[in-house]
């Protein structure tokens, strides 16, 4: 099976907003988290002349998940 370019579990740039990809079966579209928890499906890598980063710098991603796991927690809290 073909290595994905944006795999599950991973944190990409688009338009200078950050997601976290929750699932994923193509380099084409998935489903993604952005920063605010909410789920976006069909979220495209590429479209309006913008392509998605993956982010791969190890201390980015744990400071993106840190921040989403903050904001998720908030979230429950909420009445």
């Amino acid at each position: 099976m073909k290595e994905l370019k944006y795999p599950n579990g991973s944190f990409i740039s688009y338009c200078d907003e950050y997601y976290k990809i929750l699932q994923n079966s193509s380099d084409y579209s998935a489903t993604v988290l952005d920063m605010g928890g909410d789920e976006c499906r069909n979220f495209y890598f590429k479209a309006y002349g913008e392509t998605s980063q993956l982010i791969t710098d190890k201390k980015k991603t744990d400071e993106l998940n840190n921040l989403l796991e903050s904001v998720l927690d908030k979230n429950k809290q909420l009445p």
